[in-house]
């Protein structure tokens, strides 16, 4: 892998704007070779990646998070998807299985508890991969929402011991129509759930297909308080938390512990993926994307200065 200085992240986004995604492709490869990684959970996007590389020749590893809860047609949709592409998508599971967890925390914990169970199953697990990865390429687009058209073409995240890993979103300047009609051009399949509703496809539990906000036990003004929102429902999420946008992990303990950096900071915004409580926070600084399960962003308006 090339180093690279994240004070380039300006100059080498604006060089990458220029390019066509599968140009994007082709650089991240070049630049980080095998320790480059397509995350992937099915959505269109996803998939007009994973053809990208497969037909540029780029040898790119995928991977999905399998949390032990998707939805059959899922599974059967990422046979067919593999067979079509003649690709293997990586598996990430979660320390435990579903009964595991059933009889640690109790049966069922996405209805009592959905956010823990979303950490378990998928914030953790995704932690544990980004490990393997220089470089976490995703299908995000400015078009998913008003706070998603800030969202960087590159960019830094945090693995769960704050380090740093690259992120690379080639469809970000994409539209939603612009990557149906790749579908369809290119005669690729989709998930038949979008046929039956679903804008976006997660957890069966956790998944309905009008995609509305399923408040939990914590009510919906001390959501917003806490700075989270109900999803847009044409937004593409694998799950209920955010990956861009918010920190999830413990209050910072002293101005001195990494957690309590500025928001504002231009090149470093750390986040872990600890045990409850969470604390979610809005990250707005224009290179470091904090990491969890999912991918609702947040607002990013001015940041006032902060005092310590």
């Amino acid at each position: 892998m090339a180093d690279l200085d994240p004070a380039r992240i300006p100059e080498l986004d604006a060089r990458l704007s220029t390019l066509a995604p599968v140009d994007r492709l082709r650089w991240a490869y070049e630049t980080f070779g095998a320790r480059a990684g397509i995350g992937t959970s099915f959505q269109p996007a996803g998939v007009v990646i994973l053809h990208l590389a497969k037909t540029a020749g780029l040898p790119i590893q995928a991977f999905t998070l399998n949390t032990g809860l998707l939805f059959p047609e899922t599974l059967e949709f990422k046979a067919k998807l593999e067979a079509h592409l003649g690709i293997k998508v990586e598996e990430v599971l979660p320390a435990q299985t579903v009964e595991q967890q059933a009889a640690q925390h109790g049966a069922e914990l996405w209805k009592r508890d959905p956010e823990k169970c979303c950490e378990l199953r998928k914030v953790d697990s995704l932690g544990k991969k980004l490990f393997d990865l220089d470089l976490w390429i995703t299908g995000m687009r400015r078009d998913q929402s008003a706070e998603r058209s800030v969202t960087p073409l590159l960019s830094l995240a945090a693995r769960p011991d704050n380090s740093d890993v690259w992120k690379l979103n080639p469809l970000v300047d994409w539209s939603r129509d612009q990557v149906w009609a790749y579908l369809k051009e290119h005669g690729l399949p989709h998930n038949v759930l979008h046929d039956r509703g679903y804008r976006s496809i997660g957890c069966l539990h956790c998944t309905p297909a009008h995609l509305r906000w399923r408040r939990t036990r914590r009510p919906l003004a001390r959501l917003r308080k806490e700075g989270m929102r109900p999803p847009h429902a044409h937004e593409e999420r694998v799950g209920r938390l955010a990956v861009s946008g918010w920190r999830i992990g413990k209050p910072p303990q002293s101005p001195n512990h990494p957690s309590s950096l500025s928001p504002s900071s231009p090149n470093r915004q750390p986040l872990t993926a600890n045990r409850f409580p969470l604390s979610l926070q809005p990250l707005c600084a224009p290179n470091r994307q904090p990491l969890t399960a999912n991918h609702l962003p947040s607002a990013c308006p001015a940041t006032p200065k902060t005092t310590t």
